[in-house]
Protein backbone atom coordinates (compact mmCIF):
# COMPACT_ATOMS: atom_id res chain seq x y z
CA UNK A 1 0.00 0.00 0.00
CA UNK A 2 2.85 2.39 0.81
CA UNK A 3 4.36 2.06 -2.64
CA UNK A 4 1.00 2.63 -4.33
CA UNK A 5 0.57 5.96 -2.54
CA UNK A 6 4.17 7.17 -2.69
CA UNK A 7 4.33 10.17 -5.00
CA UNK A 8 0.65 11.04 -4.46
CA UNK A 9 1.12 12.30 -0.90
CA UNK A 10 3.77 14.45 0.78
CA UNK A 11 6.79 12.50 2.10
CA UNK A 12 5.81 13.44 5.67
CA UNK A 13 2.95 10.89 5.41
CA UNK A 14 5.30 7.95 5.03
CA UNK A 15 6.93 6.17 7.98
CA UNK A 16 10.61 5.69 8.51
CA UNK A 17 11.86 2.20 7.79
CA UNK A 18 10.60 -0.30 10.35
CA UNK A 19 8.00 2.06 11.90
CA UNK A 20 4.44 0.69 11.94
CA UNK A 21 1.56 3.03 11.21
CA UNK A 22 -2.18 2.57 10.90
CA UNK A 23 -3.89 2.36 7.53
CA UNK A 24 -5.88 5.53 8.22
CA UNK A 25 -2.64 7.54 8.41
CA UNK A 26 -2.30 7.25 4.63
CA UNK A 27 -5.62 8.87 3.77
CA UNK A 28 -5.77 12.43 5.11
CA UNK A 29 -5.60 13.83 1.58
CA UNK A 30 -7.97 11.40 -0.11
CA UNK A 31 -11.23 12.33 1.60
CA UNK A 32 -11.92 9.24 3.69
CA UNK A 33 -11.21 7.88 7.14
CA UNK A 34 -8.88 5.13 5.97
CA UNK A 35 -11.17 2.31 7.06
CA UNK A 36 -14.01 2.83 4.61
CA UNK A 37 -13.83 3.03 0.88
CA UNK A 38 -11.86 5.77 -0.84
CA UNK A 39 -14.28 7.89 -2.87
CA UNK A 40 -12.26 10.64 -4.49
CA UNK A 41 -14.04 13.74 -5.66
CA UNK A 42 -12.86 16.71 -7.63
CA UNK A 43 -13.97 20.02 -9.00
CA UNK A 44 -13.18 20.45 -12.68
CA UNK A 45 -12.99 23.95 -14.15
CA UNK A 46 -13.82 23.84 -17.87
CA UNK A 47 -13.10 26.28 -20.71
CA UNK A 48 -15.25 25.86 -23.81
CA UNK A 49 -15.40 27.31 -27.31
CA UNK A 50 -17.54 30.45 -27.54
CA UNK A 51 -21.14 29.56 -28.29
CA UNK A 52 -20.87 25.93 -27.14
CA UNK A 53 -21.56 26.56 -23.44
CA UNK A 54 -25.09 25.13 -23.35
CA UNK A 55 -24.24 22.05 -25.42
CA UNK A 56 -21.20 21.22 -23.28
CA UNK A 57 -23.12 21.85 -20.06
CA UNK A 58 -25.87 19.47 -21.19
CA UNK A 59 -23.37 16.73 -22.11
CA UNK A 60 -21.33 17.05 -18.90
CA UNK A 61 -24.50 16.83 -16.77
CA UNK A 62 -25.47 13.56 -18.50
CA UNK A 63 -22.54 11.66 -17.01
CA UNK A 64 -23.54 9.70 -13.87
CA UNK A 65 -20.30 10.58 -12.02
CA UNK A 66 -20.90 14.31 -12.45
CA UNK A 67 -22.79 15.30 -9.31
CA UNK A 68 -23.21 18.98 -10.19
CA UNK A 69 -22.26 21.31 -13.04
CA UNK A 70 -22.78 25.06 -13.44
CA UNK A 71 -21.81 27.86 -15.79
CA UNK A 72 -19.66 30.48 -14.08
CA UNK A 73 -18.08 33.88 -14.77
CA UNK A 74 -14.33 34.36 -14.62
CA UNK A 75 -11.35 32.65 -16.19
CA UNK A 76 -13.34 29.44 -16.73
CA UNK A 77 -16.76 28.90 -18.25
CA UNK A 78 -18.10 26.14 -16.01
CA UNK A 79 -17.37 24.05 -12.95
CA UNK A 80 -18.29 20.39 -12.42
CA UNK A 81 -18.19 18.29 -9.27
CA UNK A 82 -17.06 14.78 -10.20
CA UNK A 83 -16.92 11.65 -8.00
CA UNK A 84 -15.52 8.21 -8.77
CA UNK A 85 -14.74 4.90 -7.06
CA UNK A 86 -10.97 5.42 -7.38
CA UNK A 87 -8.36 7.93 -8.45
CA UNK A 88 -7.91 5.95 -11.68
CA UNK A 89 -11.66 6.12 -12.27
CA UNK A 90 -11.59 9.87 -11.70
CA UNK A 91 -8.74 10.22 -14.19
CA UNK A 92 -10.62 8.16 -16.78
CA UNK A 93 -13.82 10.21 -16.44
CA UNK A 94 -12.05 13.55 -16.70
CA UNK A 95 -9.62 12.54 -19.45
CA UNK A 96 -11.92 10.49 -21.67
CA UNK A 97 -15.45 11.68 -20.89
CA UNK A 98 -15.15 15.40 -20.15
CA UNK A 99 -12.00 16.62 -21.91
CA UNK A 100 -12.92 14.83 -25.14
CA UNK A 101 -16.35 16.47 -25.47
CA UNK A 102 -16.75 18.62 -28.59
CA UNK A 103 -16.35 22.27 -27.59
CA UNK A 104 -14.13 21.69 -24.55
CA UNK A 105 -10.93 23.73 -24.91
CA UNK A 106 -9.21 23.00 -21.59
CA UNK A 107 -9.78 21.85 -18.03
CA UNK A 108 -8.24 22.40 -14.62
CA UNK A 109 -8.85 19.63 -12.09
CA UNK A 110 -8.71 20.12 -8.33
CA UNK A 111 -8.90 17.16 -5.93
CA UNK A 112 -10.92 17.52 -2.73
CA UNK A 113 -8.87 16.76 0.41
CA UNK A 114 -11.47 17.29 3.16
Amino acid sequence: MVEALRGRLPDSNFPSEGKKIKRKDFYPYLGCDGWGSVMPESYVLINVDPGSEEAVLKEVRKHPNVKDCHRIYGLYDMIAKVEADSMDGLKEIITWKIRRLPGVRSTLTTIVIE
